[in-house]
């Protein structure tokens, strides 16, 4: 009788063994697929990442473009502009140095004086600015 029970708990021990061991198979199975699924996931994600990358980049490309066409737009026409007063004063200044010009040969008796009165009030101008400034 001894020996029937020491074979029917040695037959419950593998069997136990057994389930355990099916037990630790099927956990391990779970966590490898667990581990799978994490991967797929993970993966699927940076495959969406990635999307959204290269479509903001495909967006973006264009309009820096399109900023960047617009910026040096802007910039020429802004030298344009200044090129194009700059050479309008230069007229100006030479127009107005033809005039001086003319008037001195029609009048140069009258121009010697209205250049002796502005030196005379570009002096008493000086004189009221240093007496202005000494101290007292």
């Amino acid at each position: 009788m001894k020996l029937a029970t020491t074979d029917r708990s040695t037959d419950r021990l593998h069997q136990a063994a057994h389930v355990a061991e099916r037990a630790a198979l099927r956990a391990a199975d779970s966590a490898e697929q667990a581990l799978q699924d994490t991967r797929r996931a993970a993966n699927a994600t940076f495959d969406r990442l990635d999307d959204s990358v290269q479509a903001l980049r495909g967006n973006a490309l264009p309009r820096l473009e399109r900023l960047g066409d617009r910026a040096e737009g802007m910039a020429r026409r802004s030298l344009d502009a200044a090129q194009e007063r700059a050479r309008l004063m230069r007229e100006q200044a030479l127009a107005a140095r033809e005039r001086s010009a003319d008037a001195i040969r029609e009048q140069p008796f009258k121009s010697v004086l209205v250049a002796a009165a502005a030196g005379a009030a570009v002096v008493g101008l000086l004189g009221l600015v240093r007496a202005a400034r000494a101290p007292r």
